[in-house]
């Protein structure tokens, strides 16, 4: 009698088996990269075990439509006023959470964020520099600015392309 050696079984199987239909279409579809290579496998095995049919596909399709819609709804959402004081009073937050908003593709959150902490730099640099008769800082003060839209061009002609 042979002693056939069994292939290991996946592991991301069984955490696979718990995710919906529109879960699992994502992460085959639009999330790949995001996951090893063996769930993305299991994913697909559970998918093409699951026979779905037509309606049921088109049912997660249109869940997953429907959580890209909201994601990008709260990309473009505005910071509320009480966060909006904050920040200018307490800038290093306002740095802090825009590197947040960003990672979290919240565009409008991370400029309004990004602008509201360098108000207050740009004001104190040039209230002091006034104060000492030094206005080369004035122009100094401005430069995060500048920083700021240069990177804002790159990234909006790398999503352009």
């Amino acid at each position: 009698m042979k002693n056939q050696a069994q292939t290991p079984e996946n592991p991301f199987t069984e955490v696979m088996k718990k995710r919906t239909d529109a879960e699992l279409i994502e992460i085959i579809t639009l999330r790949s990269q995001d996951y090893q290579p063996e769930a993305v496998a299991a994913a697909k095995e559970i998918i093409k075990s699951r026979n779905l049919t037509f309606e049921e596909r088109k049912s997660a399709n249109d869940e997953l439509e429907t959580k890209i819609q909201k994601s990008k709804i709260a990309s473009d959402e505005a910071l509320p006023l009480y966060l909006k004081v904050f920040y200018a009073f307490f800038p290093i937050f306002g740095f802090a959470m825009a590197i947040i908003y960003l990672s979290e593709q919240k565009t409008r959150k991370y400029h309004q964020a990004w602008s509201l902490a360098l108000i207050p730099w740009f004001f104190l640099i040039s209230l002091s520099s006034l104060a000492k008769g030094e206005y080369s800082l004035i122009l100094a003060a401005g430069i995060p600015f500048i920083v700021k839209n240069i990177i804002d061009r790159k990234n909006k002609s790398s999503k352009d392309k």
